[in-house]
């Protein structure tokens, strides 16, 4: 199954890899370095993401619109027919995305900030074990989701599994897990 990348997903590992922060590269500068990391940008986007022309444009200050990301595009294409270092970067970057997006994997550390899955599961008077059984997976998968474990990674499709049976179960149960 393929799961579609966002923006962020696109931008941030592109700005790490070429050694800027996104805020860099997101100026009103016409060096040549910063323009072609952000042509780069637009163009795995474009390549890589479900938004509109115009949607990826407006991700940068300068308000590009849907003609400053075609011709971003055009632009690393024709680095890429003629330079043969632009054709092995690029090539490294559609290798890295086309797995991403194949296996998407969700970094755990953000989820405990907007929730406490643990709490919750309390809340709703449900064990580890029925969530397991609920999910049909390890329960290790489970506690790291729950735990946010620094730097763990779980595979996207685990955790949005394990996230709706908790939704689920929530609302077969009328309880209020948000606040």
């Amino acid at each position: 199954m393929k799961v579609s990348l966002s923006f962020e997903d696109v931008s941030t590992y592109v700005c790490r890899k070429e050694g800027y922060l996104f805020q860099q590269i997101n100026v009103k500068c016409r060096e040549r370095k910063l323009v072609e990391v952000r042509h780069l940008i637009m163009k795995l986007a474009h390549d890589f993401t479900d938004l509109s022309l115009e949607s990826i444009g407006s991700n940068f200050i300068h308000g590009g619109d849907h003609a400053n990301v075609l011709y971003a595009c055009n632009n690393i294409q024709n680095l890429y027919d003629t330079d043969m270092k632009w054709r092995f970067k690029v090539d490294q970057y559609y290798k890295y995305f086309k797995e991403l997006r194949q296996h998407k994997y969700l970094y755990i550390p953000a989820l405990p900030n907007l929730i406490d899955l643990g709490k919750i599961r309390e809340k709703m008077g449900i064990t580890l074990r029925q969530v397991e059984a609920g999910v049909s997976l390890d329960h290790s998968y489970i506690r790291k989701l729950e735990l946010g474990l620094n730097g763990k990674y779980i595979p996207y499709n685990t955790a949005k599994k394990i996230l709706d049976f908790y939704i689920s179960v929530a609302i077969e149960k009328e309880i209020d897990i948000i606040t």
